[in-house]
């Protein structure tokens, strides 16, 4: 509303931090199949999001996509980088549970996009 009224923004919250969400957990039985594990990193206008079941990184810019509909992580493979190495050590300092395989019970680690190819 301050810039509807002509006001000056106000400062993120977040001040430059980064806001990170880690879901290690799988849920099924949902109507569009439910969650699988995920963790993903926010930082600025960026979103940074890791699936390990698959595998997989998206990238998006969310001023520019707020809906999350293009990927970007082809398109800027050094800011994915940098945010999965913020994203894995945050959770690493933090004594994050990592998913278990359930069929080989075994850890599935965030794997950082470099060390994928």
């Amino acid at each position: 509303t301050e810039a509807l009224l002509g006001e000056p923004e106000p400062h993120s919250l977040l001040n430059g931090r980064a806001l990170v969400f880690h879901y290690p957990h799988q849920w099924t039985g949902q109507p569009k199949g439910g969650y699988q594990p995920h963790s993903s990193i926010r930082q600025g206008d960026w979103k940074a999001i890791y699936f390990y079941e698959n595998q997989v990184w998206e990238l998006y810019h969310l001023t520019q996509d707020i809906g999350e509909s293009l990927d970007l992580s082809q398109a800027y493979p050094g800011k994915l980088e940098r945010l999965a190495i913020t994203l894995k050590q945050k959770l690493i300092d933090r004594g994050a549970d990592w998913p278990v395989h359930r069929e080989l019970k075994e850890d599935l680690p965030l794997m950082l996009p470099d060390k994928m190819n």
